[in-house]
């Protein structure tokens, strides 16, 4: 009698996780609206605000997080990684922070600077995070094609596994796009 406690006790919230990951996979955009893409968004680390449609053309890896996440810190030193990586390829890594009631941007600034994170960050508004994370479980990486669909995503933050699995889906991303601008379409002949 006291193991099925026990086993219930433990099975209820692995249960209840498993049922939450699988809910946001379908709750998640398969692609980026274009309000969110053409949203001018403040930047913490470069000048003036940016659309994330200034990225159009290139696979972006984009990585929802905020300062009191954990996982999102442990994520930050490859994120940055992937972005130098791949600099000189169609790739752009950038994070978007949800600036929270007791946070400000300058606090947010330090905080990069003090993770020396180099990609760049925007502040997001709290329409754009229920578009793209409504169950709001971070971190939220997703790999998007130069033509606004998402390609992969990923929930939470293992450093070993999401790392690898990340860069496979933004090797994938890349050939896929390169394949797609190598294709020579169809073209009408004049009778």
């Amino acid at each position: 009698m006291r193991s099925g406690r026990i086993l219930c006790l433990l099975g209820t919230p692995l249960l209840l996780a498993c049922t939450v990951g699988a809910q946001t996979r379908f709750r998640t955009p398969a692609r980026i609206p274009d309000q969110i893409m053409s949203a001018e968004l403040p930047a913490l680390n470069r000048p003036g605000p940016i659309k994330l449609s200034s990225y159009n053309g290139r696979v972006m890896v984009l990585a929802l997080w905020a300062p009191w996440c954990g996982p999102c810190k442990f994520s930050m030193p490859a994120l940055d990684k992937l972005g130098n990586d791949y600099r000189n390829r169609e790739i752009a890594v950038v994070g978007l922070v949800e600036l929270e009631a007791n946070s400000d941007m300058d606090g947010l600034r330090f905080y990069l600077q003090q993770l020396k994170v180099r990609f760049t960050n925007l502040l997001m508004t709290r329409e754009i995070s229920e578009g793209l994370d409504p169950d709001h479980i971070l971190p939220v990486t997703l790999v998007i094609t130069s033509d606004g669909t998402v390609f992969r995503r990923f929930i939470g933050w293992n450093y070993k596994k999401t790392t690898q699995l990340l860069r496979k889906a933004v090797r994938e991303a890349l050939d896929k796009q390169s394949k797609t601008k190598a294709s020579p379409g169809f073209f009408k002949h004049p009778i």
